[in-house]
């Protein structure tokens, strides 16, 4: 037993320094694991999508017409 304390007493800087580490690594471990328990992603359940801004959307253009600003009915168009 005294072999043990004389060598605890040699490197209890050591062991200070192991201790705290450890410690440490707990309390991110903790503060992690809390963390990924709330989503930071959260989708919110409430946005409804309105149907009357999806009709009013412009008909399909093909990528030529875009680059020409016209639709497929060869018509000029003012904004994409």
């Amino acid at each position: 037993m005294e072999i043990f304390l004389n060598f605890i007493v040699k490197n209890y800087l050591w062991f200070l320094i192991i201790t705290i580490c450890l410690l440490l690594s707990l309390i991110g471990y903790f503060v992690e694991l809390k963390r990924s328990k709330t989503n930071p992603y959260k989708i919110e359940k409430n946005n409804e999508i309105n149907l009357e801004d999806l009709t009013k959307e412009k008909e399909d253009i093909s990528l030529q017409s875009a680059i020409n600003k016209t639709n497929n009915n060869g018509e000029t168009l003012d904004t994409l």
